[in-house]
């Protein structure tokens, strides 16, 4: 249970700025970012919702849940975005000092999801892809929020 615990330090409502990288599936510049996370069903899962913002209009929305796998003793997280790709496999990963790093592989290539609790009221968030199994990695979006 002390695993699942650790997930109430990205517990919280979060606003800032992502900054994202052009990519085949959308635009690159900055948004105006919010993030949504609190622990569910009894402590045991994370429930993350992410929402970029222009011009006070969403461009871009992610849903996450993460949890502790004691069958395969790491983190694991499903991920849904406003892309609409329905996930093939979770999200697999463990906390590396403050960092919690998860990496999922799909027929479109790998992700690495890091999130960063900063202090009390920080965080931080990068996503990058990789095309070439992990040899490599491009920067998708990177975000700095702090707790409201």
């Amino acid at each position: 249970m002390n695993q699942h615990r650790r997930l109430a330090a990205l517990s919280g409502r979060f606003v800032g700025t992502d900054h994202v990288a052009p990519t085949q599936w959308g635009l690159g510049g900055a948004a105006d970012a919010e993030l949504s996370a609190s622990l569910t069903l009894e402590g045991f899962w994370l429930t993350l919702d992410h929402v970029q913002r222009r011009d006070g209009k969403a461009i871009f929305e992610a849903h996450a849940r993460i949890t502790w796998d004691t069958e395969t003793s790491d983190y694991a997280m499903a991920w849904f975005d406003s892309y609409g790709f329905v996930p093939p496999a979770l999200a697999r990963g463990d906390w590396t000092g403050s960092d919690l790093v998860l990496i999922r592989t799909s027929p479109r290539g790998m992700a690495r999801h890091s999130f960063r609790v900063a202090g009390e009221d920080g965080l931080s968030t990068v996503v990058e892809n990789s095309f070439d199994g992990g040899a490599s990695w491009s920067l998708v979006m990177a975000g700095k929020y702090r707790r409201v």
